[in-house]
C-alpha cells in the first residue's frame, strides 16, 4: 500500500514539474516577442528601411525570374495504347526539369522554344483513384494516398495533369505539347504501334474470312441453284428467301468484329490524347505575395539583429562562460 502511495506521489511530482517547465517555457515566448514588439517600436526607422529594401529585393527576384502570375490548370489525360504508370513516369521525369529550373533542356525535350520553356514552372502527373472498387474513378488523388494506402486502387487508363505557368497563353498549347512529347517517347511510341499493326491485321483478316463467305455465297446461290427457286426477269436475279439466309449470321458476326478493329484504329490514332484541354483553376499574383514576403523576412532579420545588438554582452558571457 505504501509502494503504491509512493508511486502516486512521484507521478504527481513529474507531473508537477513538466507543468512548470511548460508555464516556464510560455512565460519566455511570450516575453521575447514582448522585447521584439517594443524593439520594432524603438527600431522603427530601421523596421521601415528594411521593409522597403525588402519590398526592392522582391520586386527584382519577380522580373528576374519573370514569373509574375502563378497561374495553375488541370487537365484529363486519357492512356489509349499504354498505361497510366509509364506516362507518370514520363511526365514526372518532365517535372524534375522544371523543379530544378533546367529550362534548356526542358526546351530541347518539349521542342519548343527556352523563352516559351522558361513560362512552364510545374507539370505534375496525379493518379486518379477507384475508393469504392466499382471499377469507376472516384477522385483524383492530390495526397498520393496510394503510397500509404494499399487499398487504394489506381485507375490505368487515365491521369490527370497538374501545371502551373506564368503565361496565360501558353495554356491552349500545351495539351499538344505534351501529347506530341509523351508520343515521342520510344517505349510508348513501340507499343502503339504493335497495337495499331494488331489491329489492322485482325481487321485485314475478318475483312478476307468476310469475302470467301461472300464468293461461297455466291457458288451456292447460282452454281447449283433449282429451277423453282428462281425467277428470272428483266433485271437482277430474284433468288429465295431461304437462299438469301445463306452464311448471312456468320458474314454479319465478322463484319462486326471487322468494324470492332476499325474503331479501335481509329479511337486510338493516338496513344495519349486529352479528354478536355487545361482550365485554370488557381491565379496567384505573385508580384504582390514575393514582395511582401520579402518585406517581412528583411523586417524579422533586422530584428533578431537588433535583439543580438541589445543583448550583446549577455550573449557574449555566455558564450565565455565556461563549464
Amino acid at each position: 500500500m505504501d509502494q503504491n502511495t509512493k508511486s502516486e506521489l512521484d507521478l504527481v511530482v513529474i507531473c508537477a514539474a513538466i507543468i512548470d517547465w511548460l508555464k516556464g517555457m510560455y512565460r519566455s515566448i511570450v516575453h521575447f516577442f514582448v522585447v521584439l514588439v517594443r524593439l520594432a517600436w524603438k527600431k522603427k526607422f530601421i523596421m521601415a528601411v528594411s521593409a522597403i529594401l525588402g519590398i526592392i529585393a522582391g520586386y527584382s527576384f519577380v522580373a528576374y525570374e519573370n514569373y509574375e502570375y502563378k497561374i495553375e490548370a488541370e487537365a484529363q489525360l486519357r492512356t489509349n495504347t499504354t498505361d497510366a504508370v509509364t506516362v507518370f513516369e514520363v511526365l514526372t521525369s518532365l517535372d524534375n526539369q522544371c523543379i530544378s529550373k533546367r529550362y534548356d533542356q526542358l526546351a530541347l525535350a518539349l521542342n519548343i522554344p527556352e523563352d516559351s520553356a522558361e513560362m512552364i514552372k510545374r507539370i505534375e502527373p496525379l493518379y486518379w483513384i477507384d475508393s469504392r472498387h466499382d471499377g469507376y474513378a472516384t477522385c483524383v488523388d492530390k495526397t498520393k494516398s496510394y503510397l500509404k494506402d494499399t487499398s487504394v486502387v489506381r485507375m490505368n487508363d487515365r491521369l490527370q495533369i497538374k501545371v502551373t505557368t506564368s503565361d496565360l497563353s501558353m495554356l491552349p498549347k500545351l495539351s499538344l505539347i505534351l501529347r506530341d512529347y509523351i508520343s515521342r517517347n520510344e517505349r510508348i511510341k513501340h507499343r502503339h504501334e504493335l497495337k495499331l499493326a494488331s489491329d489492322k491485321m485482325f481487321a485485314d483478316k475478318y475483312s478476307q474470312e468476310v469475302l470467301m463467305l461472300d464468293s461461297l455465297r455466291n457458288i451456292e446461290y447460282f452454281g447449283a441453284m433449282s429451277s423453282q427457286n428462281k425467277v428470272q426477269i428483266d433485271g437482277p436475279m430474284i433468288v429465295s428467301n431461304k437462299d438469301k439466309q445463306l452464311y448471312h449470321e456468320q458474314i454479319m458476326t465478322l463484319q462486326g468484329y471487322k468494324q470492332d478493329f476499325i474503331n479501335s484504329m481509329i479511337r486510338n490514332a493516338y496513344c495519349v490524347e486529352f479528354v478536355n484541354e487545361f482550365v485554370m483553376t488557381k491565379l496567384s499574383p505573385r508580384w504582390l505575395k514575393v514582395p511582401l514576403v520579402g518585406a517581412f523576412a528583411f523586417m524579422f532579420i533586422a530584428l533578431i539583429g537588433c535583439y543580438i545588438s541589445l543583448r550583446k554582452r549577455r550573449i557574449k558571457a555566455f558564450l565565455e562562460k565556461e563549464e
